[in-house]
């Protein structure tokens, strides 16, 4: 399994602790952002991590990950009025991946390992995204959205003004092979990684996975 971690944001909303440092870099409790995802990884069967940068961290980002065998990816934007969107972050990221991927942003941390994630989808290999169930309508409004039937996503709307149902959407997500090569396909833009799961819940199987424990969104 491959691994894609979209770090290409300009986190305005977190000015100015980001406008030297990248998001996922900043320290959060000791360390940072993406020392947890990393160091996380390491329990489960991973054959390469990949992280997505805005050019203007590139460099920081290959410092970062000098001698911890991780590939980094430039997509070339430079500012946040020319960012291209973590939807179109993930085509870029997974052009040279013919394998299952987790795909997952920088900035949510969980208080459970993703192996229980990585050992939900290898159940049966189909492509499956992790939910839980969110009472506040205003967070809700904030996050995508899925119409679940038992553990199958029957539709899913990026962070709609009217809601589709009580089940918040993080982003996390794994993608067997075949389905990569459909996200691969895709020609529209894509400014949110939710938006690639609206895109394609109509044309793969998704399966949800309920999570046994909680998120920090650490974007907010």
């Amino acid at each position: 399994m491959k691994v894609v971690i979209l770090c290409a944001g300009y986190a305005t909303r977190l000015y100015p602790k980001t406008l030297h440092t990248p998001k996922a870099l900043l320290e959060y409790q000791g360390k940072r952002i993406l020392d947890y995802l990393i160091e996380d990884l390491k329990h489960s069967f991973i054959d390469e991590i990949i992280l997505v940068s805005n050019h203007k961290f590139y460099s920081l980002f290959l410092e970062y990950s000098k001698n911890k065998g991780i590939k980094v990816i430039d997509d070339g934007s430079t500012c946040n009025e020319n960012r291209i969107g973590a939807g179109n972050d993930l085509i870029l990221g997974i052009q040279e991946i013919d394998d299952d991927c987790l795909v997952m942003a920088c900035d949510n941390l969980l208080d459970f390992s993703l192996s229980c994630f990585i050992d939900y989808f290898y159940i049966d290999k189909v492509s499956s995204i992790m939910c839980y169930k969110e009472k506040d309508e205003e967070k809700l409004k904030r996050t995508g959205q899925a119409v679940l039937c038992e553990n199958r996503v029957m539709d899913f709307k990026e962070k709609p003004s009217i809601s589709i149902s009580n089940f918040a959407v993080p982003p996390f997500y794994i993608f067997n092979k075949e389905d990569i090569k459909v996200i691969k396909g895709l020609k529209g833009s894509y400014d949110s990684l939710g938006s690639i799961i609206e895109e394609v819940v109509n044309k793969i199987h998704l399966k949800a996975y309920k999570m046994v424990g909680k998120r920090l969104d650490l974007g907010n």
